[in-house]
């Protein structure tokens, strides 16, 4: 494995963070993308409002890893918007890929993980999807594994490449869900989806920083292969209900938005398949 690539192999199923230069692999003939997954939109939400009610003992067993940041949050009540159901003649709503990109792009970061010597340890991605009820704080969403072995600080990269300090609010392992906040307001904010809605065969779009923000705001398409596949992480010893998808990601996409054909956010990508007899 290179600098900034940890090596979360789960049988197959690979967490992805990425490091500057992890575009490629140092182990020839490894085959990847026979298919990637992503986090049912359902976990996200309970994830993700246990993180910021610092309530993660319903979501975390007593021996799973979790943050030691975990505080109450002042945050406006979370949404999740209505989704039309894909792939009907009869529903206008569907966007073009160029108008999918449009919407989404502004909405996503890059996560960049410093150690103790300030050196750039790892990389991945994240959806801009709240901000604090007082006006003070954007928060984020990107992938646990990204970011819960910080140990010096961690930054994020906006659309328009302007870098800020962010803060550790918490994460969850089991669901690999994380958050951060940023002191900065007024940002296009994602929007969130409904994951029940989508059904094999639908397109969907991913978007996200693989390899590192030097490919930010990278965005690939694919469908989705199936529903609820149940993937088990060796790291944790939980199964996980995904949604499997052929969208390309690479590491440093961990954390970014897996969208439907409607511009919303049904997915955070978190792993793919990795095994020298895939293709």
């Amino acid at each position: 494995n290179q600098f900034g690539q940890r090596p979360y192999d789960n049988g197959g199923y690979a967490y992805q963070d990425g490091g500057r230069g992890n575009g490629k692999k140092n182990k020839k003939g490894i085959k990847i993308f026979a298919g990637a997954v992503a986090a049912l939109c359902v976990l996200l939400v309970i994830s993700i409002i246990a993180i910021l009610a610092g309530g993660n003992e319903p979501v975390i067993p007593d021996n799973e890893e979790k943050t030691t940041e975990a505080v109450g949050e002042n945050v406006e009540e979370f949404v999740t918007n209505s989704s039309p159901e894909t792939g009907d003649t009869s529903n206008s709503g569907e966007m073009t890929p160029k108008s999918i990109f449009k919407k989404v792009c502004v909405s996503s970061a890059g996560i960049l993980v410093y150690d103790k010597s300030k050196t750039l340890a790892s990389e991945g991605s994240g959806v801009l999807f709240q901000e604090s009820a007082d006006g003070k704080y954007t928060y984020i969403i990107t992938c646990a594994h990204v970011i819960k072995d910080s140990t010096g600080y961690i930054r994020v990269q906006l659309f328009d490449g302007s870098e800020h300090d962010a803060e550790l609010v918490g994460f969850d392992t089991r669901t690999d869900i994380g958050v951060i906040r940023i002191e900065k307001t007024g940002l296009t904010l994602a929007e969130i989806g409904d994951s029940s809605k989508i059904s094999v065969g639908d397109f969907i779009y991913a978007i996200g920083n693989p390899g590192g923000v030097e490919f930010a705001n990278s965005f690939t398409d694919g469908i989705v292969s199936a529903l609820d596949r149940p993937v088990n992480s060796s790291s944790t010893g939980y199964t996980t209900e995904c949604i499997q998808h052929t969208a390309a990601i690479n590491p440093g996409n961990s954390g970014g938005a897996l969208v439907n054909s409607f511009g919303q956010v049904i997915g955070i990508n978190s792993m793919k398949i990795v095994a020298d007899e895939y293709e």
